[in-house]
């Protein structure tokens, strides 16, 4: 496969914010989820930037090819920039890439810490999605001890 190499543009969300998105790990530029397959790779990083400074980044992973369903990974805010406000952006951004690759499914990651959980339940539900709650298990076994997962339709 040829890979295009390009340099990161910033899509704006607002006049404050804004993220890059689409490469992988050897910046070949995705522009959808096929070329994301192409690549040979399962996820790709994006950065969160307000003002100018980066502030946070994520990770989208592949969850299922044939349905287009990802998943969110290693989402953070930076130490300097936390409890701010910026990690509701974070998500947001997340989901408009999302929705620019034509995924039909966003997942939550399978292992959430508290805040990741609650901008799930709460906050993504403030802004107007409709967040699903999907159980693995009935009631959390001692070997897998995977907790609820999210997921939004987009």
């Amino acid at each position: 496969m040829k890979i295009r190499y390009a340099a990161p543009k910033l899509h704006k969300i607002n006049k404050d914010y804004g993220y890059i998105y689409g490469h992988t790990e050897h910046h070949g530029e995705i522009c959808n989820l096929k070329d994301l397959r192409r690549a040979g790779t399962y996820s790709m990083w994006m950065g969160l930037f307000y003002k100018g400074q980066a502030v946070g980044s994520g990770r989208l992973c592949k969850e299922n090819w044939s349905q287009q369903y990802v998943h969110s990974e290693n989402m953070g805010i930076d130490r300097g920039y936390r409890r701010k406000g910026h990690g509701i952006m974070l998500y947001y951004a997340l989901i408009l890439l999302a929705k620019r690759l034509k995924v039909k499914r966003l997942y939550s990651s399978d292992t959430l810490n508290d805040k990741s959980r609650r901008m799930w339940k709460i906050k993504l539900a403030r802004l107007g999605y409709i967040v699903v709650e999907s159980k693995n298990c009935a009631k959390p076994c001692k070997h897998c001890r995977r907790q609820a997962r999210y997921y939004i339709d987009l």
